[in-house]
């Protein structure tokens, strides 16, 4: 899981290399957000399942709870995760700098589908449960 997770920081980290340097800070973001917003949507299907009644899936507590418990983690992410992917991308670089053309290509369609599917995800128990 950790070189699919280097893998993914090392493509975003090429993208915005002019900006970043190598220090890879919209990488590191991007991993943390995607990270915290599947671990949101595991507490709202687990919410949904353990929580079925409305008066209580809509009480402030609720969702003060919610909010908290998946906005520490995706702090803490963001900290250990830019503490240790700080000047990696040259190690990154050379480790992966020499990819064919169509390892590339579903390396790009899966870096893509990574960010994407928590947010569609959330749509869906979004459309589904409200």
């Amino acid at each position: 899981m950790s070189n699919y997770l280097d893998y993914i920081f090392y493509r975003i980290s090429k993208v915005y290399h002019k900006y970043d340097g190598d220090y890879g800070f919209t990488a590191t973001f991007f991993l943390s957000l995607t990270e915290g917003i599947v671990l949101l949507d595991i507490l709202i299907l687990f919410g949904e399942i353990f929580f079925p009644i409305k008066t209580l899936r809509d009480s402030k507590l609720l969702e003060t709870i919610i909010i908290t418990v998946s906005l520490m983690p995706i702090i803490i992410i963001n900290f250990f995760r830019y503490i240790k992917s700080k000047k990696r991308y040259p190690i990154l670089k050379n480790k992966w700098e020499n990819e064919n053309g169509l390892s590339k290509f579903m390396g790009t369609i899966l870096v893509i589908a990574t960010l994407i599917a928590p947010w569609l995800i959330l749509f869906i128990e979004n459309r589904i449960f409200n």
